[in-house]
């Protein structure tokens, strides 16, 4: 059902779109055709803008906030990329905002990106109708109770207004059991500024904010890249282009397309893809051919390969697939062992690398894609740990020394994934083969069981020697689940290969720069923030290092006179205030909405260790005071209550070990003097005003969280909000040897 309405005036997923669109694809994924009506986006998140007066679709352009989801059996947890509102921008019809039974509601926040002004329409598609009324409430700014509400049922006819004005749109209704939010589109006749994000320049290459990495476009590196080679959903087409777009003005010329949960590249790779997946693949293949960046087709058929039978279906399918621009070929034949018959060993692998110089040759002879097209294949034995885990492993790898000199071998290297690599954990696979391998690096891969633990990784590319590249003929990393956040790993990657290194570590900035969406270094620094909180990889948990040690340090003080306890606090506060409202400062920054949509259950997380660490401090100070802390305790105990539901993972739990430390510590009266919350209630909050409030009883040094461009001098915040809306306010204040902290939710008004 779809109601059209016209107006006047503990989850961390992407956002998936199906690859296919057969009935095929629909079984194994459970996902369908449909694609989710006009877009304010081209596909690629580039900004398609209409004349001044006609209605154009904002809703990439809106922060997205509801009612809780369903929790998705068996896990006590939504599945974000299944019932997570953001899902309502996808193109996928069976994914939705799916709201627990009872009063659900739907905020569209327009203020931050700068797409508020008149509406002319809104339409959403609902899984089935819902029980009674739904109510739009439109408002200068989300958490403004002035504004128009209207109200529709059965029959859901359409209500037409006058073009209203405003900057949020709230729809609330009562959810029954099963019913789903599928789709929303929200019409704006209001001509189009060009946001502090610039979606242009995100993801259409306008901008070049990577530091001259851009002059390189699409050729320093043509045997480096990115592989959508992991388990799990495939990326979006949007997520497709974009990368495509990174790869270039980073000069890497390499993407490979073989998701291995694209049913039609591995279990069913013999069906040809369908009419409409073909013309997306067709539109990919173009955009990455214009950007010098060669889009390689992967496809794995040796899980059931019946040999001469095959060959003519695996030649026309990949042929097909060249004919729509498809650069190259890749044949993969990694983690099939428990597919086939056989063994691994010395047969095997002569029949793969037959198979793959026969189609190479094939493919050259047919003159389609150049006299020698990229061609890759990745072995069943494509590690040092996979060489050893089969007797016949040696004479399969031996086997590949046979391959065509212009195919290359794809190699993850000592293990399938690993914190450190140099030039010589490749002499001896490189020996064997005669040739250099390309490394299929799954440094940030986190497809292994993370339906379970969420592991957001975004550690930037280290632990690889300024000698690897020596080694290797190329470095192709298989990123993460999450299409948008890979982008900010990746142009890690594109740091080291511009300037190899041990450490790598200034790729962070360059890759928030180049892929953010946003403009300005407050932007810049918000992204990079995230990235240090999750700084993590396959074989290491994400988490904040600095504050692991800041943790660490406290804890092996606790006892000392406060004279060695006050130095840690000072290093720990404002980490701490930033962490518990770092939603806040992302959701008011221009960073673009498919990294905030991939960040809204992870920094849930975030917020709730914060809140348990400030409220872990003030119980250490209630009880440097000689007081039991009583009050804290609790609030320290609700937080770590919130923290320990959410899945995703910060760290082994340095916060925690903290609260129980303190909790461990006898009352020791050292003269400090509490610092309390002033009287009053907070003062009224207006877009463009100054806002003055001081929210502590002392505060001779203190720090904000969560209002963008705050400051605090002599213990008064003032703040002057760029746009209505919702504020989460951290605080906290050192007085001698005394601290405190307050949170607080400010609503900023329209002026």
């Amino acid at each position: 059902m779809v109601v059209a309405l016209f107006l006047a005036g503990c989850g961390g997923g992407k956002v998936d779109q199906c690859a296919l669109t057969d009935a095929d694809c629909r079984d194994a994924l459970g996902r369908g055709d449909w694609d989710g009506g006009d877009s304010p986006t081209d596909g690629a998140g580039e900004l398609v803008v209409s004349p001044p007066g006609e209605p154009w679709n904002v809703l990439n352009l809106a922060r997205l906030t509801s009612s809780e989801p369903i929790p998705m059996a068996p896990f006590p947890w939504p599945r974000e990329a299944e019932t997570a509102v953001p899902t309502v921008r996808d193109d996928w019809p069976t994914t939705g905002f799916e709201p627990l039974p009872g009063p659900a509601w739907v905020d569209l926040d327009l203020q931050p990106l700068g797409a508020s002004g008149r509406l002319h329409r809104i339409e959403a598609t609902f899984s089935k109708p819902p029980a009674g009324a739904v109510s739009v409430h439109l408002s200068p700014g989300c958490g403004e109770p002035e504004g128009e509400t209207f109200s529709w049922g059965p029959p859901f006819e359409a209500l037409e207004l006058a073009d209203f004005a405003a900057g949020c749109v709230r729809l609330e209704w009562t959810a029954s059991a099963g019913e789903r939010l599928e789709a929303l589109r929200l019409e704006s006749v209001e001509p189009h500024q060009d946001r502090a994000g610039g979606e242009a320049d995100r993801a259409g290459g306008e901008a070049d904010r990577a530091g001259g990495e851009a002059d390189r476009a699409g050729g320093a590196f043509p045997l480096s890249g990115v592989v959508e080679g992991f388990y799990g959903v495939p990326w979006s087409w949007g997520e497709r282009a974009a990368m495509v777009d990174l790869l270039s003005r980073s000069g890497m010329g390499l993407y490979i397309y073989a998701p291995k949960d694209d049913p039609l590249h591995r279990m069913q790779w013999r069906v040809p893809y369908p009419e409409d997946a073909r013309a997306r693949f067709q539109e990919l293949a173009a955009r990455a051919s214009g950007a010098g960046v060669t889009l390689v087709f992967g496809i794995s058929p040796f899980v059931d390969w019946k040999g001469e039978e095959d060959y003519p279906v695996l030649l026309d399918k990949v042929s097909a697939m060249v004919g729509l621009g498809f650069g190259g070929v890749a044949l993969l034949a990694d983690d099939i062992e428990f597919e086939i018959a056989g063994e691994v060993d010395g047969p095997l692998g002569s029949e793969h690398t037959e198979v793959a110089n026969r189609l190479l040759a094939d493919l050259s002879a047919g003159g389609a894609v150049g006299e020698t097209p990229p061609f890759f294949l990745v072995p069943t034995v494509y590690s040092d740990e996979r060489l050893a885990l089969w007797e016949g492993a040696p004479d399969y790898l031996a086997e590949m020394a046979s391959l065509e000199a212009g195919i290359e071998v794809m190699w993850t290297g000592p293990n399938t994934s690993d914190s450190d690599l140099s030039a010589a954990d490749f002499e001896a696979v490189n020996g064997v083969i005669g040739r250099k391998v390309v490394l299929w690096d799954n440094f940030w891969a986190n497809d292994g069981g993370d339906g379970f633990t969420g592991r957001i990784l975004l550690a930037p590319y280290t632990g690889r020697n300024a000698d690897l590249m020596d080694g290797v003929a190329g470095v192709v990393a298989n990123p993460s689940i999450q299409g948008a956040l890979s982008r900010l790993s990746v142009g890690t990657l594109a740091h080291y290969l511009a300037a190899p290194a041990p450490d790598g570590i200034g790729g962070t900035a360059m890759a928030v720069g180049m892929e953010s969406g946003a403009n300005g270094t407050g932007d810049e620094d918000s992204l990079e923030f995230v990235m240090r909180l999750f700084e993590g990889h396959a074989n290491l948990l994400p988490g904040h290092r600095e504050l692991e040690n800041y943790l660490a340090e406290l804890q092996g003080n606790l006892g000392k006179p406060a004279s060695a306890i006050m130095p840690v606090v000072v290093k720990l506060l404002p980490l701490l205030v930033r962490m518990a409202a770092v939603e806040s400062e992302l959701a008011h920054s221009g960073v673009a909405s498919d990294l905030t949509d991939e960040l809204v259950y992870p920094l849930r997380k975030i917020r709730y260790e914060g809140e348990m660490g400030l409220y872990a401090l003030m119980l250490l100070n209630s009880r440097m005071r000689g007081e039991s802390g009583k009050e804290q305790a609790e609030l320290a105990a609700a937080a770590r209550k919130a923290s320990a539901e959410c899945r995703f993972v910060f760290g082994q739990d340095p916060v925690s070990s903290l609260v129980d430390a303190v909790s461990a510590l006898g009352e020791s009266a050292l003269g400090s003097k509490p610092l309390v919350a002033t009287d009053g209630e907070i003062p009224s909050c207006e877009a463009g005003e100054t806002w003055a409030f001081k929210p502590l009883s002392g505060c001779a040094q203190g720090w904000i969280g969560g209002m963008p461009g705050a400051t605090l001098e002599a213990g008064e915040i003032r703040f002057v909000p760029s746009h209505p809306g919702r504020y989460r306010l951290t605080v906290a204040c050192i007085d001698g040897n005394a601290w405190g902290a307050r949170i607080e939710e400010v609503v900023c008004r329209s002026h």
